[in-house]
């Protein structure tokens, strides 16, 4: 099979790192690829970066839209995107040359997946520190359980069949869109993270999302200690706003305990 795969991009001031991102998805080995760039009112170059692209690959579509935030932004370029799969890729990442190619193998061959993600190498401005996370293989009940704590898998690596975006409606824009849109979608389909690095995510040295910090220090510290032996039936089907109230106790409560 050769599926055309639609790769999304959203921005927003993303000038200094765009051109990289987008170099690292037009230089992916398999190549059905469409690129769909959709600019979220950006103030700085980025949208004369985005035109370039365009005026110089027919793969290249774009969305200039006014400022109306992230998540419409990605539901504007899914319901354009023409492809049977449906690629995230962050605007200030840079995905491996294999990734979409991994990705693709994985839903040809697994009529059971509809989601599929990977891990990332985290690489902090100062180049001082590095850090590989999400690089374990992971089946969908395990990434259920993951979900209890926090994202899974990368936002930046997920790929999925189209009819994912359009049996939750796409992206809502209320509260962690990434983490709400993962956490409905394994309500209702089954996912696999592959254990692969699929791309390199650039951080600020204490600009660490609040995401990933919070809730790896959960999945590391708290799942393999505490919560593991216990083996709690998934929640992950709560409202966003129950499982985050939950961990924050759950993480406060492992907090004490951990230190003694």
């Amino acid at each position: 099979m050769n599926q055309i795969v639609s790769v999304v991009i959203t921005t927003y001031n993303e000038e200094n790192r765009l051109w990289e991102s987008i170099n690292s998805i037009l230089d992916q080995t398999y190549k059905n690829i469409e690129i769909i760039i959709v600019d979220d009112g950006s103030t700085d170059k980025t949208r004369q970066i985005i035109q370039k692209f365009e005026r110089e690959y027919t793969c290249v579509e774009s969305i200039l839209k006014e400022h109306t935030g992230r998540a419409d932004s990605l539901n504007r370029g899914i319901w354009k995107a023409s492809g049977d799969y449906i690629a995230i890729h962050d605007a200030d990442d840079v995905a491996r040359e294999y990734r979409v190619r991994t990705q693709v193998d994985v839903l040809d061959n697994r009529n059971d997946i509809s989601i599929v993600g990977g891990g990332i190498n985290v690489i902090y401005n100062s180049g001082n520190k590095v850090e590989i996370e999400m690089d374990n293989v992971l089946e969908v009940n395990e990434l259920r359980q993951m979900a209890i704590y926090g994202m899974p898998f990368a936002h930046t690596t997920m790929m999925f069949r189209r009819e994912v975006a359009y049996t939750l409606d796409g992206y809502r824009s209320k509260g962690y869109r990434d983490y709400d849109f993962v956490t409905r979608a394994l309500v209702k389909y089954s996912a696999v993270n592959t254990g692969q690095v699929l791309a390199d995510v650039y951080r600020d040295n204490d600009g660490v999302m609040y995401n990933q910090s919070f809730f790896s220090y959960l999945k590391r510290s708290l799942y393999s200690r505490v919560m593991a032996p216990i083996r709690l039936a998934p929640i992950y089907s709560m409202p966003i706003c129950v499982v985050y109230s939950l961990a924050r106790v759950i993480y406060g409560a492992a907090n004490f305990v951990l230190k003694k």
